[in-house]
């Protein structure tokens, strides 16, 4: 039974698989995730580049691109739908008016011949239902919104003509253009100062309160979850290794890949007996995903791994209320 607000349920993924098929092979981006979002939370997701954080929100929407053969398995239950066995005509009116997406990379993801106005009034045209004198005067709203200045102005300019934290603003007025119950936001800050991280991240923070925005973040960057979401998933290699609030896991970090994520983290006053301290690094490299390692996938890397890690792979089980761990030790 679902309760209303925090506690209802608005997302509820259940063992989501997906394998690309390769001429060498399949590669298992995402291997039997399950997690669950509720209606105004701020869920993080986080894990190095590679570890499946994108394409497991890509196969939530199913936003593969073009010509990919995939195999996708698994639910994802929306308001009492699957979107994994919904028909493209029905996912056209969840994407960007139910469910929308803040790419990771804004200015690849904004169409480089169309104007600012267009490609927002587009969207509002299309699901609001509004002509466009209508969809324009929401536009101009959107874009005072997300503090541009001079929104008039901003309708007639073109992606190339604006920084990279404006084109963030524009990617962010057009996920919000439709009020969307989840936003996932894909490492939104990528390849912008601290200023303006800070200043997009204190938007969306603003915005979800304003529009009871249920947001997925999908970042690597520790310091963002912390300051940003309630309850944070850790993936590694297509798998969650880790899962709970933000306390339990910032207090009390119980995998050693999340162990490790942490203390690579720089911490104010950081010193040694030279004035100089090298941050910690997780030694090796991410595995071969075609020639994955036996037994738990991280044992490669770990400096606490023992033989039972290296020839059995271990489950995701509770250690307390709301935590849980897929480790040996």
């Amino acid at each position: 039974m679902r309760t209303e607000g925090l506690n209802q349920r608005l997302l509820d993924v259940k063992r989501i698989r997906t394998h690309i098929q390769t001429l060498l092979g399949d590669v298992k981006a995402v291997d039997g995730v399950d997690f669950s979002v509720h209606k105004g939370e701020a869920f993080g997701i986080a894990g190095e580049s590679g570890c499946g954080k994108t394409m497991l929100a890509l196969s939530i929407m199913r936003l593969f691109p073009p010509f990919t053969q995939f195999k996708l398995q698994g639910e994802a239950w929306f308001k009492g739908v699957d979107l994994l066995k919904c028909s493209k005509k029905e996912l056209q009116d969840v994407w960007g008016n139910r469910i929308s997406m803040i790419f990771q990379e804004p200015m690849t993801s904004l169409n480089p011949t169309l104007t600012i106005g267009t490609q927002i009034t587009e969207i509002i045209v299309r699901h609001e239902n509004l002509d466009f004198s209508a969809a324009e005067r929401r536009t101009l709203e959107l874009l005072d919104l997300v503090k541009i200045s001079s929104p008039e102005r901003m309708l007639k300019q073109y992606p190339h003509q604006l920084s990279g934290g404006m084109r963030q603003r524009i990617m962010i007025a057009i996920a919000l253009a439709c009020k969307p119950e989840i936003l996932f936001a894909d490492e939104p800050t990528t390849a912008l100062d601290v200023t303006i991280q800070a200043q997009i991240l204190e938007l969306i923070k603003t915005l979800q309160e304003q529009v009871g925005t249920s947001t997925i973040l999908i970042t690597h960057n520790l310091g963002v979850i912390a300051e940003f979401t309630r309850r944070v998933m850790v993936m590694y290699l297509g798998k969650v290794v880790e899962s709970g609030s933000v306390f339990d896991l910032f207090d009390r970090p119980a995998h050693p890949y999340t162990q490790a994520l942490l203390n690579a983290v720089p911490k104010m006053g950081m010193r040694s007996k030279g004035g100089k301290k090298r941050l910690e690094e997780i030694k090796g490299s991410i595995p071969n995903p075609l020639n994955m390692p036996p037994g738990c996938k991280f044992h490669p890397r770990c400096p606490k791994a023992k033989e039972t890690c290296r020839e059995k792979e271990p489950v995701l089980q509770e250690i307390e209320k709301d935590h849980s761990v897929r480790c040996w030790i």
